[in-house]
């Protein structure tokens, strides 16, 4: 398995901070969910070339299309491209598997939690709720 060179990296990071970018709350730039995303697909070979290799396709497209690489784009160029990647057949694995560990990791990270006024994972607090003494949450009556 080859690690992600530099240009990876930013691709990565300039694609999460399109999706959540950072305004009045944390983005994506302001957390380190790429990492996150990065060291739970290294344990997955297969998904790990998957997103190493759309990485390289996505920069090419970048190229082909506006003659620099996503990270270096301006952001209305930028925008347009990271908006077209789930809709080419040829992402689209990718599209799904990055999507949705970003936001999953993106939204277990506790300051992104407090900025949307929600407490955070609840297993820093033990778990979830229990119901009134004497029975367990969702237990039968």
């Amino acid at each position: 398995m080859k690690n992600l060179s530099a240009t990876d990296y930013e691709t990565a990071n300039a694609i999460a901070a399109t999706l959540l970018p950072s305004d009045d709350m944390p983005g994506a730039a302001d957390t380190p969910v790429v990492p996150m995303v990065i060291g739970m697909l290294k344990d997955r070979p297969e998904q790990f070339e998957l997103f190493r290799s759309a990485l390289a396709h996505v920069n090419q497209l970048a190229r082909s299309t506006y003659g620099d690489e996503l990270a270096q784009l301006p952001p209305p160029s930028r925008e347009a491209l990271v908006g077209s990647l789930s809709s080419l057949p040829e992402l689209v694995s990718f599209w799904q598997l990055f999507r949705t560990l970003l936001m999953l990791r993106f939204y277990s990270i506790p300051k992104v939690c407090r900025s949307i006024g929600l407490p955070g994972p609840s297993i820093d607090q033990g778990g979830p709720p229990r119901g009134p003494p004497g029975r367990d949450h969702g237990s039968p009556s």
